[in-house]
């Protein structure tokens, strides 16, 4: 099986991309915790072929409710220590342990996993590489957020970059 998955899917635009450069033989997850149902469904409708699920929720390391920083536009986050992160915003929303959820496919499929989860990435990142759900990734586009203080982004990023490395992963910094 081929499986794309996208964190951070917004408004869907990179699915629709990806649905017109791919044929119908993958599975697509867009998880985005903001309510798009709308350009979803049309997006939906525009490729009846393709098996997309749009999933309103944020990744994250466990499942339940977190604080959300609602932008309502590109940078929202459940992380108080990024940079995008304005206090006022805020509001909640559900988020899923995206290890846990991953578990359910086998090493044999074919995982595309593109991420951009405004600074959740570090800590979704390292949970996936503790318990071992990376090794199910076959191919991985990740885009790092600077947190605050900034070192501490870039220190992380290569603990991160360097255990890919160790596994042999291929991947892709945006």
């Amino acid at each position: 099986m081929k499986i794309f998955i996208e964190g951070g899917c917004f408004d869907g635009k990179i699915i629709k991309g990806f649905c017109n450069r791919n044929s119908d033989e993958y599975e697509i997850y867009g998880f985005e915790p903001n309510d798009y149902h709308e350009k979803w469904e049309e997006i939906k409708t525009e490729y009846p072929k393709h098996k997309i699920n749009f999933i309103q929720k944020a990744l994250w390391i466990e499942d339940g409710q977190i604080d959300f920083d609602d932008s309502k536009d590109v940078g929202s986050t459940i992380v108080p220590t990024s940079k995008n992160y304005q206090r006022g915003n805020e509001t909640i929303t559900k988020c899923i342990d995206f290890s846990k959820w991953l578990s359910q496919f086998k090493k044999e499929d074919y995982i595309y996993l593109r991420m951009d989860i405004e600074s959740s990435e570090y800590k979704v990142l390292d949970k996936m590489i503790n318990d071992k759900t990376i090794e199910l990734i076959d191919k991985l586009e990740i885009e790092f957020h600077d947190l605050e203080p900034s070192e501490d982004s870039k220190k992380k990023q290569d603990v991160i970059e360097e255990k890919f490395k160790e596994i042999d992963l291929n991947y892709r910094v945006m």
